[in-house]
């Protein structure tokens, strides 16, 4: 990857990640407060309408969204293809869902899901085409955008709307409502900024195409969200609403840094490997290099987050969801394994191996239900070890062929994950010999305090290790931020000198 282009990956990155950390703040925020005020069992009955939602972002972001962005070529009339075919396709969806969601009601045991159903599978169609439309924008390099007013639009979604109407005691139709709005809010956006030539209809002569391209990704993508909500739709069939609630708030945190650091690192390695597509070589360092920072980066976020469970828990959703701690600790444990895939099969979609990557998906989806389901009569903490090895062995399965693809060493991947390891073992054995009372301190202070002497642990580690215990591309990664902080310092120099001068 050329240093111009390497740039313009890291700046695209950078400002999807700004995004998305501070929707994630909103979403922690709008959550600790929305916790106090529902019950488990209202997070539970939302958690399965939220599994039918998913099912579209599988489809419509994952299937013609990466269409839009893998095609070499494209036009007015392709793109206005395939978003009218999204829409109508989703629309068509909206009325299966209306049809089924008495049976849905029924098969989760829980009163009134058919009616929340009907009502938030309008934002299918939302959905659909507002991701078609980013995806347009990601094509162009547009990620600056994208961030701004995605945040715009979650903060009133989920603040005013969601919180306004818990207050008001609406229950669990205050999530409900909340994410409708956000939809609406985004689709309305994203038609406004991508310039979609929505005037335009569907052209038979680019039908084809479209399926051509999308058949296989969304086969993959609805595979993959088989296997995502899998552990949620298990615990919700065979424990109950209450049960749900515990277990798919501690599959939310997780998800919450997934959304936030390795979902956007994935939209913009996609188009950066699709470019690469002639090249195996560039290719493979570029996938290189991606491991070499993304691994120790999600290994030390999971040691700091384990360490802190309990902390966390009650910070975010309070003393009524202390079981959600050791759930949440365990599904950390595979956060290198659920975010790194994204940098696998980001390879292998880009170089339109969609076929092996439905495969791998069928196969993680077919153990993500069988492992939750065998351990769904030993309770939910046992559902989240099921869920753990079963994102663990479709990490390796996609890391090994993504490797193959491109000629990358194994012996360079393992010794990347090793160090990693070394690194988040350390910060972790620090960070919980503090919370865990080494200082006469209080439950909330010896958090915060243990908290901070991780993070510092972990800054330490990247400013100070040596080469060979770091690794090149982290050093190189050091060099950079050391520049960007010592260019910020001059400049605040300069103008709070001539300020002084003045």
């Amino acid at each position: 990857m050329s240093k111009g282009k390497g740039e313009a990956v890291m700046g695209g990155m950078r400002w999807l990640a700004i995004g998305k950390l501070v929707s994630m703040a909103i979403s922690f925020v709008t959550t600790a407060v929305l916790a106090r005020l529902l019950t488990p069992y209202d997070f539970g009955v939302m958690a399965v309408v939220l599994l039918v939602i998913a099912l579209s972002n599988a489809i419509f972001e994952g299937a013609f969204g990466m269409g839009v962005t893998i095609k070499k070529d494209i036009d007015e009339g392709y793109i206005a293809t395939t978003f009218w075919l999204s829409v109508i396709l989703s629309a068509i969806l909206v009325g299966v869902l209306w049809v089924i969601s008495p049976w849905l009601e029924g098969f989760f045991h829980m009163p009134h899901l058919a009616d929340i159903i009907r009502f938030t599978s309008t934002s299918l169609v939302f959905n659909a085409a507002s991701n078609v439309s980013y995806s347009l924008m990601r094509r162009s390099g547009q990620f600056r955008t994208i961030a701004i007013y995605q945040v715009g639009c979650s903060l009133i979604g989920y603040g005013p709307v969601s919180i306004g109407l818990a207050l008001m005691g609406y229950g669990v139709w205050a999530l409900a409502v909340g994410q409708v709005a956000v939809a609406v809010l985004t689709s309305v956006a994203a038609l406004f900024l991508a310039k979609m030539p929505y005037h335009r209809f569907i052209q038979r002569q680019h039908i084809g195409h479209v399926f051509a391209t999308s058949g296989f990704l969304t086969v993959s993508q609805i595979l993959n969200w088989a296997a995502l909500t899998g552990s949620n739709s298990v615990v919700g069939r065979m424990l109950g609403a209450t049960q749900l609630g515990l277990y798919s708030r501690g599959w939310k945190l997780l998800d919450l840094v997934t959304t936030v650091s390795a979902q956007p690192m994935s939209e913009v390695l996609f188009p950066a490997f699709a470019r690469m597509q002639d090249d195996p070589e560039r290719a493979r360092k570029a996938l290189e290099r991606a491991l070499a920072v993304a691994v120790p980066f999600f290994a030390t976020i999971a040691a700091l987050t384990i360490a802190q469970s309990q902390f966390i828990v009650w910070v975010s959703l309070g003393p009524k969801w202390a079981d959600t701690a050791v759930i949440m600790s365990i599904l950390f444990l595979a956060l290198v394994p659920r975010c790194c895939y994204k940098v696998s099969e980001s390879v292998t979609v880009a170089f339109q191996r969609s076929g092996s990557a439905a495969l791998r998906q069928g196969l993680y989806a077919a153990a993500m239900i069988g492992f939750s389901a065998l351990a769904a009569p030993h309770g939910p903490v046992w559902v989240a070890v099921g869920a753990s090895l079963a994102v663990t062995i479709f990490y390796l399965s996609s890391l090994a062929y993504a490797m193959r693809l491109v000629g990358l060493s194994f012996l360079r991947v393992i010794e990347v994950h090793i160090r990693a390891a070394i690194l988040a073992g350390l910060i972790f054995l620090i960070d919980s010999v503090v919370t865990a009372g080494i200082l006469p301190l209080s439950f909330f202070v010896a958090n915060v305090v243990g908290g901070m002497i991780g993070l510092g642990v972990a800054a330490a580690l990247f400013l100070y290790l040596p080469a060979h215990l770091l690794g090149e591309a982290l050093i190189d990664l050091r060099a950079q931020v050391i520049a960007k902080t010592a260019g910020i310092r001059t400049k605040l120099l300069r103008k709070f000198g001539r300020q002084g001068a003045d």
